[in-house]
Formats: C-alpha cells, sequence, structure tokens
C-alpha cells in the first residue's frame, strides 16, 4: 500500500516531534541513571527510569521503531524485577539502560 504524499508529510512530522522528545527524555534518563548511582535514591531514580522508558516503549513501535521500544520494554521490565525483588545485580542493569540509551541516539 503507497502513501499519499499528504501522509508522509504528517508521518515525518510526527517522527521528527518523536525525535525532539526522544533527546529529551534520554536527557532525563541520563540523570536518574546518574542519580542512582547513589544506594539511597536508586529506588526513586529507578521510578523515574522505568517512566521514561515505558514513554518511549509505548512510542516507539507505532513510529517504526520496533527494536527500540522492545528494549525499552526490556529495559522497563528488568527495572520492576529490580523493584519486585529488590536483590538487584545494579551494574548489570545500569549497563542495560546504557546500552538502551545508546541505540536510542542511534536511532534518533
Amino acid at each position: 500500500m503507497t502513501q499519499s504524499p499528504e501522509m508522509v508529510a504528517i508521518l515525518a512530522r510526527v517522527r521528527q516531534r518523536f525525535d525532539a522528545m526522544l533527546a529529551g527524555r534520554l536527557a532525563t534518563l541520563d540523570a536518574a541513571l546518574a542519580r542512582a548511582q547513589d544506594p539511597a535514591a536508586r529506588h526513586a531514580a529507578l521510578i523515574e527510569a522505568r517512566t521514561v522508558l515505558h514513554q518511549i516503549a509505548g512510542s516507539a513501535g507505532s513510529l517504526g521503531l520496533p527494536r527500540l521500544g522492545a528494549e525499552a520494554r526490556a529495559c522497563e521490565q528488568a527495572i520492576d524485577g529490580w523493584i519486585s525483588h529488590g536483590t538487584p545485580d545494579w551494574p548489570r542493569l545500569r549497563e542495560g539502560i546504557m546500552g538502551f540509551a545508546a541505540l536510542a541516539r542511534d536511532a534518533a
């Protein structure tokens, strides 16, 4: 199915807004990860990171970025596991989220 020029233009604008939003959300994610280095602040910082990842996961797939959406969802679920079990492998969790952030920067 071919798309009309109008639809192509609309999708391009939506993608531009997503890319701009992604840059801001990645900055928020970076700040949350920095705060999470402090064990006393880790829980609250990871809740914030989870929110950001959830937002990205919800948008990415519908904009033709299924891998980005899946990776965001995987990180979100890893944080959920950390919160639920309270026995984190913090370095591994941090590494996974940082890997997602690198992928997202490449996608933008």
